[in-house]
């Protein structure tokens, strides 16, 4: 009888030391618990924004526990918050690499809207007083351009006025035969026979050096270069058409894409260079349609003031 006693004190005794290392052990579970919950919720709302900010349904059904077998204890109730917190953890976890997965998929769909207006913004040619895009990315490497000095351009002569067309039967008049001449090139650049529209534009130029259509063609030659990705000779090309023709109609035009070209080959200073030339030759009557284009090529190629 006494040693009967005696166990059961030893039991109670040991039963009462335990009992508080559990129940420390259950509040730091559900701590860790409460800690997964909140940052769950956190992840959640960031890959469900318009939701409702105190409940969302998860994506990942909890884990069900198993029916209780008659005659099986029940699980203890750290195993129980252990098993709560896997869950959690693994949920966690996807719902982490979903947010990680949408994230890459919208970096490529702004890669790829990028290119897509760079490489559309050519195609529309037929329009010509239309709106310039932004300076496009680096492309690969090419040749160095020299800049001469910043200068303004000397006067220039007011451009002649437009012939009068000669009567069907005449021989085509030497502007009207030059005119002639730069639609047929031009309806290659709008059918987009990049190849042919380089050859009818570069032969345009040679035999009509005096042509007002000169600095359009010049222009297009250097546009039609680019989209075949000719970009020193297609920054040659607008370099000479501005400074042997300062007021011509594409003169401002061609420094622009003189720049566009520059960064794309990897030359931002010289761009900027361009830049700056702009804006000090064409300080007072520059158009207006350039000026923000001028302003945000300048914010992308980091020129700075």
């Amino acid at each position: 009888m006494v040693r009967t006693m005696l166990k059961s004190l030893i039991y109670v005794g040991l039963l009462s030391a335990a009992l508080p290392a559990l129940a420390q052990d259950t509040r730091q579970v559900e701590r860790r618990v409460d800690k997964l919950e909140s940052e769950m919720r956190a992840v959640q709302r960031k890959v469900f924004p318009g939701g409702n900010k105190g409940y969302f349904e998860p994506e990942i059904p909890p884990v069900q526990a198993p029916a209780a077998t008659v005659g099986v204890p029940a699980t203890s109730p750290v195993a129980d918050l252990t098993t709560r917190v896997d869950a959690l953890e693994r949920q966690l976890q996807t719902m982490t690499g979903q947010v990680e997965q949408a994230n890459y998929k919208v970096r490529q769909l702004e890669e790829a809207m990028t290119r897509f207006r760079t490489d559309t913004e050519f195609r529309l040619t037929q329009l010509e007083g239309g709106g310039q895009p932004t300076a496009a990315t680096t492309v690969p490497d090419g040749g160095v351009l020299a800049l001469p000095a910043v200068k303004p351009p000397a006067a220039a002569a007011a451009a002649p006025p437009a012939p009068k067309p000669a009567p069907a039967t005449a021989a085509p008049a030497p502007a009207d035969a030059a005119e002639a001449a730069y639609q047929a090139a031009y309806a290659s650049v709008v059918a987009k026979d990049n190849v042919k529209a380089v050859a009818d534009l570069s032969d345009f130029v040679a035999k009509y050096p005096k042509s007002s259509r000169v600095s359009m063609a010049n222009y297009w030659l250097g546009r039609t270069l680019i989209a075949q990705g000719e970009y020193d000779r297609a920054a040659r090309v607008f370099f000479d058409n501005q400074q042997k023709n300062p007021t011509g109609d594409r003169a401002q035009e061609s420094l622009y894409w003189l720049g566009d070209v520059l960064v794309r080959m990897e030359r931002a200073p010289q761009a900027c260079k361009v830049y700056d030339l702009a804006r000090n030759v064409y300080a007072n009557d520059m158009k207006p349609a350039l000026k923000p284009q001028f302003a945000n090529a300048r914010t992308a190629a980091k020129c700075g003031a």
